[in-house]
């Protein structure tokens, strides 16, 4: 049979306003940073999690216009679509 999952416990102190630090052992599991954001998820059961959220990644703002272009020219003129030839390679 398999082991018993581990439970980790580790209490912290809810402030007047509502705020928490999250304890130092929770933030290295979790790899958060001096910056880190973490979001908190109630489960069907009742249950509440705490998770890293991720940065998000920084959109490249000229690569949607540019990607739009190929796409028009590709529709606009199928015809020049050729393979490489061996000599352009």
């Amino acid at each position: 049979m398999g082991k018993a999952a581990e439970i980790l416990e580790i209490p912290a102190t809810v402030t007047a306003r509502g705020q928490t630090t999250v304890p130092a052992a929770i933030r290295r599991l979790l790899g958060l940073g001096k910056s880190g954001r973490i979001v908190f998820r109630r489960l069907s059961d009742g249950t509440i999690t705490i998770a890293k959220v991720d940065p998000p990644v920084e959109e490249d703002r000229a690569l949607g216009p540019f990607l739009f272009l190929i796409e028009r020219d590709l529709v606009k003129w199928p015809a020049a679509i050729r393979p490489v030839t061996p000599n352009l390679y």
